[in-house]
């Protein structure tokens, strides 16, 4: 029986050493998930159990011995390792699943997405794939990739590029003035990108930079700042200086005296 087995880039599963061209047996009688040979009838079931990052070695293996399975995987107590799938022979099956929905379809086409980054994908073929294959493939893929991705119709794709993505991918995003793109830059993006955000117009946006930002951030943000909850979180996040300034705007924009010990939401 034909079938195909993920390895470890050292061609070990479980601990156990396997070499490409050997057979391998047990005297056990094989129970699937639990004791044997493990392997998958169908090529696009080995992704199931293996993360696409890791980039497993795949290979064609005959089960020889007595079988144990269900609809995804069969144990063996006898089997024998075949051959390497070759780059050409993955990438050919994987393009037929361009436009598949079937999930472990979806995971095969990653892996090769992922392994090979000379592999390329119209734009058209890449924004068709579910949101999350793209999460995997800006988190995990070439940089080629992610500088297509930053047109994917999912914003959160995008934002996920704020993570992963070099700095000119991330200022090009900024450039789109997408909310959720500036959220993400505020919350968890690089230093100097979210001092770009200082003057944004949204009230939101600036009380994530007083929360994430450094001292300078603060600064740049109480020269123009007159909103009341910003000034707050000012108050509150701030060093001496900044709180004493903050308190001060808080009077003269809002005619509100803040007294000692008395916290935002008191403020309020």
């Amino acid at each position: 029986m034909k079938a195909y087995k993920a390895f470890w880039p050292d061609m070990t599963c479980r601990g156990f050493q396997y070499e490409i061209g050997q057979t391998y047996e047990m005297e056990e009688e094989p129970i699937k998930c639990r004791i044997g040979f493990h392997a998958c009838p169908e090529l696009h079931d080995v992704l199931s159990y293996y993360p696409v990052e890791d980039k497993p070695r795949i290979c064609e293996v005959e089960i020889l011995g007595d079988i144990s399975k269900d609809d995804y995987k069969v144990a063996t107590n006898k089997i024998k390792i075949v051959r390497e799938l070759t780059k050409k022979e993955l990438v050919d099956v994987a393009m037929q699943y361009i436009h598949t929905n079937h999930k472990a379809k979806q995971m095969l086409l990653a892996y090769v997405l992922v392994k090979y980054p000379s592999v390329t994908l119209s734009d058209e073929d890449l924004f068709a794939l579910p949101w999350w294959i793209q999460s995997i493939l800006v988190e995990f893929g070439s940089n080629k990739l992610r500088k297509q991705l930053v047109n994917s119709p999912h914003v959160h794709v995008k934002a996920d590029l704020v993570y992963f993505g070099t700095d000119e991918i991330v200022e090009q995003l900024l450039a789109t003035n997408n909310y959720q793109i500036r959220q993400r830059v505020a919350f968890s993006g690089k230093r100097k990108h979210r001092r770009l955000l200082v003057n944004d117009p949204s009230p939101t946006i600036r009380i994530l930079v007083v929360y994430h930002g450094t001292s300078k951030d603060i600064d740049a943000i109480l020269e123009h700042e007159t909103d009341k909850e910003v000034l707050f979180r000012i108050r509150n996040q701030g060093n001496n200086k900044q709180k004493k300034s903050a308190e001060q705007k808080l009077k003269k924009y809002h005619n509100i005296d803040v007294k000692e010990g008395v916290n935002y939401y008191e403020g309020l």
